[in-house]
């Protein structure tokens, strides 16, 4: 029988350490180039469900005013006294659609604040970034928790029935509230909702900021409630006219959020911003 010629491997020398550590560099490196691109597109992702929440809001806003005569819902809660807590607007909003409760968070504010038996409503903290306000009966049926990032402009609102008072809620004459849509001289400057750490906001154009944004101190008013870095140094907002846009924190003091809101009264030219807003 003729002898079979054996089978020769061939040698597969090993990676020395040193191109090991090449290659290792090189993925590192790439990662480097990469992971900047990843983030900066998952931000504009995030920017751009947040702004699609807002259109949204802006749409449920417009069913309410088709049925209501184009005036805005007033401060009264059937059935409710005192401080509700953003019900004044939840419980209007809430029968013409978010039953996709996913448009009441922007996705970078979506851990919820931790509160305590008896609590009505919780601020966001550093971590967490949304609020909660309590469903409260009769209003609603059941008692549950609203959670959410969002907040209409609190000047929208008609103060002429069901108030908290005259001036409303003890913040202003009624003559800065709008009231009505189909009297908002220029709806595209007018926030109708917007990013916010609270459940409803009342800028002022004599609001001051804090000299940090969270655990600061200095500041005054509801303006503070909605200076966000959430978006790089931009809150999102949309507009009257259905219109949205991220506005730099500082040009948040250019919008006409009450009819007597004076727009030239902080500007980059008057005013030293602290330097977290810079």
């Amino acid at each position: 029988m003729k002898p079979t010629r054996p089978t020769i491997r061939p040698f597969h020398k090993a990676f020395t350490l040193i191109e090991l550590l090449v290659v290792i560099a090189i993925i590192a490196l790439l990662l480097s180039i990469v992971m900047p691109a990843l983030r900066s597109a998952k931000e504009i992702a995030q920017r751009t469900i947040c702004s699609s929440n807002l259109r949204q809001w802006n749409l449920m806003v417009k069913f309410y005013l088709d049925d209501n005569e184009n005036i805005f819902p007033d401060s009264g809660t059937p059935g409710l006294t005192g401080w509700n807590h953003g019900q004044w607007w939840i419980q209007r909003f809430k029968v013409y659609g978010y039953d996709d409760l996913s448009i009441l968070l922007c996705p970078k504010a979506q851990l919820q604040p931790e509160y305590a038996p008896g609590d009505e409503a919780v601020a966001p903290t550093k971590h967490t970034e949304c609020w909660g306000s309590l469903d409260r009966p009769p209003a609603a049926p059941v008692r549950q928790w609203t959670w959410a990032s969002y907040a209409p402009n609190a000047w929208m609102m008609d103060p002429r029935y069901h108030t908290w008072g005259a001036p409303v809620q003890g913040r202003a004459p009624e003559t800065l509230f709008w009231g009505r849509l189909d009297k908002v001289p220029a709806p595209y400057q007018v926030p109708l909702f917007a990013d916010s750490r609270w459940v409803d906001v009342w800028p002022d154009h004599t609001d001051v900021p804090n000299d940090q944004e969270w655990g600061g101190s200095g500041g005054s008013g509801y303006m503070r409630t909605v200076t966000l870095t959430r978006h790089g140094k931009k809150t999102n907002v949309v507009f009257m006219d259905g219109s949205g846009a991220g506005v730099d924190i500082k040009a948040l003091w250019n919008l006409k959020w009450h009819r007597q809101f004076n727009i030239g009264y902080r500007t980059d030219n008057n005013y030293n911003w602290p330097a977290w807003m810079q």
